[in-house]
């Protein structure tokens, strides 16, 4: 549900997007999917940080195929 929800709400959402003056995107990541700090992280959560990892992917290519509209990852923790 991290990458394919967030997917397909982009998708749902696109053609408001492409018509708002200053459309922005944002989805919900998490510290578990970062690369460079999984070693601070030692928790068992490989399916959990992998799909967040995949989020962060998606997100910049979203960004890099539509370049009109702003995207971003918060990271809660």
């Amino acid at each position: 549900m991290n990458v394919y929800g967030t997917l397909r709400l982009f998708r749902a959402f696109l053609p408001l997007l492409v018509e708002s003056k200053a459309p922005k995107f944002v989805a919900l990541g998490s510290p578990l999917g970062s690369v460079t700090g999984m070693e601070k992280r030692p928790m068992p959560a490989a399916a959990y940080g992998g799909s967040k990892a995949l989020l962060h992917w998606y997100m910049r290519k979203i960004s890099l195929e539509h370049t009109g509209i702003t995207t971003l990852v918060v990271d809660p923790g």
